[in-house]
């Protein structure tokens, strides 16, 4: 498969930029199941 034509690959910090933002997601997503109850302590 062809993956030079991608533009993100030649970018310096698109690798922690989506870890950045695969992290953030997570995080965010953890705070809104804590927050209504649905995991953590009861």
């Amino acid at each position: 498969m062809n993956f030079e034509v991608i533009p993100e690959l030649g970018w310096k910090y698109s690798y922690a930029v989506f870890w950045g933002v695969c992290l953030s997601i997570v995080g965010g997503l953890g705070l809104y199941f804590v927050r209504r109850g649905w995991i953590g302590p009861k």
